[in-house]
């Protein structure tokens, strides 16, 4: 869900982009 709601994130960042989909949680409030 983060990553298509942040695809440029996503892409910029790989290695987050795995973070936020195994730790949804305490990226979430970051992001949001």
């Amino acid at each position: 869900l983060k990553i298509l709601i942040e695809p440029d994130f996503a892409f910029s960042n790989p290695t987050i982009n795995l973070n936020k989909v195994v730790l949804p949680e305490p990226l979430l409030p970051v992001k949001a």
